[in-house]
């Protein structure tokens, strides 16, 4: 130790201009270590290209990272990080006095003497190796590597710590569930929101990538069943790709051009009007390791519906509606009932509400400090209980 001060290194060297889940996570995890970290117990050191992520705090430091090692280098950026990570990462903690690090994506050093704590949210490229053939084989023969060499894990859910046990054979011993955080304006009523344009006065909401394993033609044939007896249209936040053809295809196919809307990159604060306005989220994902849409909705007040398949029971809990994988019946009934049930879709936001404090990210701050904490162990170890540890 140089110091008192446990010395945390962050490894974001991933950290791009692009908006997805991880690096949602890994700005919000840093923003909260400024606001709710303490900073007379740590310091930090970013590794990232990306220096304006990094806060300006006097117990925060900035260490450049290549830009060819974040995701916005594309499918160089894989490589280049492996390489970095593996090779330079291990001698620069050295160099920096870094206790532990932290990594928030499935990405650390295999051979360091530095003890790392690594963040696994999903298994996603070892599951479903068509979404992304080249993390498939990283996922398949170098992830194992660095988790049986890290010295603590930590999963977003308990079924991505089943999936770990499952797949890598790890103990469950030394895997810690902390969920993600959802940012501080979804929890406010003073956060400044904006409707997009031709937003509908009454729509269901589907939130998520247009990939196969999200489902969104799912909702689509869902709401087509009870689409003739509701107000409501069908709004859909998802990403440009190749599938996104088959979906305007199928909306054609069942006549419903003129009840649906579709966004793509929206900011924030659209984000946030939707989420409030919505009579439902509806997210038939069926594989999530967390499911960032679902917990943001509660956050925001809206009721979830939710298929039963991986981490989303989980996060909606007794807030949501869960209906059965592939019950498209199911799911059109859970639509038709929020929509004409005032008295049950009021108790669902107060439960959602109420849940969804344990999003906040002073309480996941908390826990993986706690993780951090007690993983150290040494003279560190009493200053916070090792309660997230027992989960």
């Amino acid at each position: 130790m140089l110091n008192d001060r446990m010395r945390v290194g962050v490894n974001a060297a991933f950290l791009g201009k692009s908006h997805n889940g991880q690096n949602t996570y890994v700005r919000g995890l840093i923003k909260a270590f400024e606001k709710y970290g303490s900073a007379s117990e740590e310091e930090y050191v970013i590794y990232t290209s990306a220096q304006g992520d990094v806060p300006s705090s006097p117990n925060f430091e900035w260490r450049r990272s290549p830009h060819w090692a974040s995701h916005d280098a594309e499918r160089f950026g894989n490589v280049g990080r492996v390489l970095w990570t593996q090779f330079i990462l291990p001698t620069l903690l050295l160099k920096d006095g870094i206790d532990i690090l932290l990594c928030p994506l499935a990405d650390a050093p295999i051979v360091a003497r530095t003890p790392r704590v690594v963040v696994v949210h999903d298994l996603i490229p070892l599951f479903y190796p068509q979404e992304s053939p080249r993390l498939a084989l990283y996922f398949r023969f170098v992830v194992p590597l660095f988790l049986r060499n890290a010295r603590r894990i930590m999963a977003d859910s308990e079924h991505t710590k089943r999936d770990l046990v499952r797949a890598y054979g790890i103990g469950a011993d030394q895997i810690t569930v902390v969920s993600l955080g959802v940012d501080d304006c979804y929890f406010s009523d003073n956060c400044r929101c904006d409707a997009p344009a031709y937003c509908p006065d009454k729509y269901f909401l589907f939130v998520g990538a247009c990939l196969p394993r999200k489902n969104p033609l799912d909702v689509i044939r869902a709401f087509a069943r009870v689409q003739s007896n509701l107000d409501e249209k069908l709004v859909l936040v998802t990403s440009v790709s190749g599938h996104l053809r088959e979906l305007e295809g199928v909306v054609k196919e069942l006549g419903l051009a003129d009840r649906l809307v579709v966004y793509t990159g929206l900011p924030q604060q659209q984000m946030l009007f939707l989420y409030r306005h919505a009579t439902a989220l509806i997210f038939l994902s069926e594989y999530e390791g967390f499911g960032y849409p679902a917990a943001e909705a509660l956050a925001s007040g809206s009721p979830a519906i939710v298929c039963d398949g991986t981490s989303l029971p989980e996060v909606v809990g007794d807030a949501g509606v869960i209906v059965r994988s592939g019950d498209l019946q199911a799911a059109a009934k859970a639509m038709t009932e929020l929509a004409n049930d005032e008295i049950l879709r009021k108790r669902l936001q107060d439960c959602g509400r109420l849940r969804s404090e344990t999003f906040r990210w002073r309480a996941v701050v908390e826990d993986v400090r706690s993780v951090l904490l007690a993983t150290l162990g040494n003279k560190h170890e009493g200053r916070l209980s090792h309660a997230a540890l027992q989960r």
